[in-house]
């Protein structure tokens, strides 16, 4: 029984037997002939050309991007810097969702449930997203070639990166859900919007590759990557040192998306960017930026700027620069390097020039003419606001910012011979040359001479017109060079943004301290023009930089501006800049500041430098004294100093008609400081520099606000909207016993407590 088993299971094993056999040399013949095929292919008449084609599809030489630069205040704070970052997009032609009804499903599916997302993540609404999402879906579905939608509106974060993977449909392999995700390199700037323009805008744009033509084209791979484009700013001035060298790297495929670096020849290391190293102070900046941000919007100027410059060096320590969109400001242009009729501020190169070049000295009075309209060579000249006197001293005549004294004294000392009174403002003061700050867009001095021909030409008003700042067009930097000049001992260095270029943390290359003029002027008229200019914080129209804590020196100057070559556009509105630049502390000065602010006379009733732009100046100059401790007085110093800044308070003066106030303030040499927009009646607020006004807010039918008037103007305002009135005492109302804003009842009696 056995022996049949056995011999029926015989045929079988050897059945089974040939077939392995027949399936192993099958085999082996099958992989001969592939292994022919393959020594074929490779060494066969086309092989040269296969193997060119395997290497260039699994090995190629890679651009390797250099590290940019960095740029640091002059503390080394870091404020640029390189940043990885990402955008983050769907794509509908994976097959996944383009050939699946159920990716499709999916997709819809999640498509709410992602915008709800995104929108939380980006502060936006999710209608916004789900509307981009579907939008480019349908035109996907109707055959358009665009298959991809980005849905980051900003780059976005490593971190940001790890959480938008966990959305809905994101979450998914990239392969089946479609996300897609782009790197590029952004430029960051920790302090934010801080010297935004100074430092530089940036943008980023797609570059095909070209490698160094000593390596094979055959191995070559063709890139097209993100490259950082410098707008504006020290990213644009010192690109070539930010950018570095790039390299090159020979790699190997080892998957679809990682390869390896392999060693070659070719090989090039990349050299990182080098780093700047700038003169700004951040905190100066940013309270330079802020109180320049708040008179803008308080005021509903157009634009400002603040640059604050130390004195012995030219350094740079702030340069902030806002335009004003509606109710927010925005840093789009640096306003320092602008050319403009600089106005009353240039009065200090006038007194310069009458100094150097005739016996002029403080005390010799000129005709004024009480501040009245005053005709030279047929065009009429008035001062801002009347004197007392027909006469001022030199010294009162700059206090005073008097227009008609400066046109009066450069007609008669330089009337003979303008091309003296031109050519000292250009040998100098530098009137006609570029400062070369290390900043793009810089305009250039204009100025005429009387040696002038063709569209630079000479008139007969030039001359009057230079001598109070018109007819010439200078920069900011221009003005605050040349008062710096002046706090520098007569030499006037040249501004300063940058000190050095860096690499990892040590100085290749330092830029000096230049000047450019060593003397422009004489020790005499130096100690004269110093007088004049501390004289106008003391007693002339920069009172609103006395300080009992330090003392200042400052020219204030309010200047028409051209719209499209006339002083006013088509409604009649004229455009002003309001300018305040001096230094401090006076005796022994540090540093030297200018702020500049253009407005229309239709936005707002305060177009001077001193209560438009001074504030500012006053608020950085707070800020740079309570920073140097070795200013600070002592104990005893400081009370005494309290004691005397409470006698110096400016006098009280009551609130009433505009126009009244006004010029009781004038009369009184009374500093204002006005925050008046439209209303005829004003209260009045007193502080240690200036009275304040601010509108006295009345609506028809509602019982006004009479405290801080006096009797007549409380009365006039009471009884013509048909209330009686009863005083009680004298002086200044310090009460009314009918509540302001209440409804106002014909025949009423309000009674009125005054105190002086």
């Amino acid at each position: 029984m056995a022996d049949d088993k056995r011999k029926q299971q015989a045929p079988i094993k050897s059945s089974i037997r040939h077939r392995v056999q027949w399936i192993y040399f099958t085999m082996l013949f099958v992989g001969l002939l592939i292994l022919g095929k393959i020594v074929y292919i490779q060494y066969g008449p086309d092989g040269e050309k296969y193997r060119k084609e395997g290497r260039k599809a699994n090995f190629g030489y890679f651009r390797e991007e250099a590290m940019r630069g960095d740029i640091y205040s002059k503390d080394m704070q870091l404020i640029a810097t390189s940043q990885k970052r990402y955008f983050v997009g769907l794509d509908f032609g994976v097959d996944s969702i383009a050939k699946s009804k159920k990716g499709t499903r999916e997709l819809l599916k999640n498509i709410p449930i992602l915008s709800r997302q995104l929108g939380e993540m980006f502060g936006m609404p999710a209608q916004y997203f789900e509307s981009k999402i579907r939008g480019a879906y349908n035109k996907h579905l109707a055959g358009s070639k665009v298959r991809y939608v980005r849905l980051t509106p900003r780059s976005i974060s490593k971190d940001e990166l790890m959480r938008i993977r966990t959305f809905a449909q994101l979450n998914l392999p990239a392969n089946r859900g479609g996300r897609s995700e782009e790197a590029t390199i952004v430029r960051v700037r920790p302090f934010g919007k801080l010297a935004a323009h100074t430092i530089g805008l940036t943008s980023t744009k797609m570059d095909t590759v070209t490698l160094p033509s000593s390596i094979a084209d055959s191995i070559v791979r063709q890139q097209r990557i993100h490259s950082l484009r410098p707008l504006t700013g020290l990213e644009h001035s010192f690109h070539d040192q930010l950018e570095g060298v790039s390299g090159v790297q020979f790699k190997q495929r080892i998957n679809s998306k990682f390869w390896e670096p392999l060693d070659s020849p070719h090989n090039i290391t990349p050299q990182d960017g080098c780093d700047v190293v700038t003169t700004l102070d951040m905190d100066i900046q940013d309270i330079a930026e802020t109180m320049l941000e708040k008179q803008l919007l308080q005021y509903k100027a157009d634009w400002g700027t603040v640059v604050v410059m130390e004195t012995a060096t030219g350094d740079i320590r702030a340069m902030a620069n806002l335009t004003r969109y509606d109710d927010e400001c925005i840093e789009d242009r640096n306003y320092a390097l602008g050319r403009y009729e600089p106005g009353s501020t240039i009065k200090l190169a006038s007194l310069l020039a009458l100094f150097e070049n005739s016996s002029l000295q403080l005390t010799d009075s000129v005709d004024v003419n009480f501040g009245k309209a005053v005709v030279f060579n047929g065009k009429s000249y008035k001062d801002d606001h009347g004197y007392k006197t027909q006469y001022l001293t030199v010294k009162d005549m700059f206090a005073q910012s008097s227009n008609i004294g400066f046109v009066r004294q450069v007609r008669d000392v330089f009337g003979d011979d303008p091309e003296e009174y031109t050519d000292f403002l250009i040998e100098k003061l530098g009137f006609r040359d570029s400062i070369d700050i290390c900043l793009n867009g810089e305009a250039k001095p204009r100025m005429w001479t009387p040696r002038d021909r063709g569209d630079y030409q000479w008139g007969k008003l030039t001359l009057q017109q230079m001598a109070y700042g018109y007819s010439f067009e200078v920069t900011p930097l221009h003005t605050l060079s040349m008062f710096n000049a002046v706090a520098n001992g007569g030499a006037m260095v040249r501004p300063r943004l940058v000190t050095g270029i860096s690499r990892y943390g040590e100085m290749i290359e330092e830029f000096p301290v230049t000047y450019i003029n060593e003397r422009i002027c004489s020790d005499e008229t130096l100690a004269k023009v110093r007088e004049c200019l501390e004289s106008v914080v003391d007693v002339g129209t920069g009172k609103v930089l006395k300080s009992p804590y330090y003392t200042a020196a400052a020219k204030t100057g309010t200047a028409q501006m051209l719209i499209g070559g006339r002083y006013a556009d088509e409604r009649g509105r004229r455009q002003y800049l309001a300018t305040m630049v001096g230094y401090f502390p006076a005796d022994k000065p540090k540093y030297s500041i200018i702020v500049c602010m253009k407005c229309f006379t239709g936005n707002t009733g305060n177009i001077y430098g001193a209560s438009l732009s001074g504030p500012v100046f006053r608020a950085v100059a707070d800020r740079l004294y309570a920073a140097h401790t070795e200013w600070q007085p002592t104990i005893e110093e400081k009370v005494k100093a309290d004691t005397i800044q409470r006698v110096l308070r400016p006098a009280p003066i009551k609130g009433g008609y505009y126009d009244d106030v006004y010029r009781v303030a004038r009369e009184l040499d009374v500093p204002l400081e006005s925050h008046v927009e439209s209303e005829e009646w004003v209260r009045t607020n007193r502080d240690t520099a200036a009275v304040k006004l601010d509108d006295l807010k009345t609506q028809q039918g509602l019982v006004p606000n009479v405290i801080g008037m006096g009797a007549a103007d409380a009365l006039y305002m009471l009884e013509s909207r048909g209330m009686r009135v009863e005083l009680n005492g004298c002086g200044v109302v310090t009460r009314q016993s009918v509540m302001p804003g209440s409804q106002i009842q014909k025949g009423q009696t309000v009674t009125l407590t005054l105190k002086r």
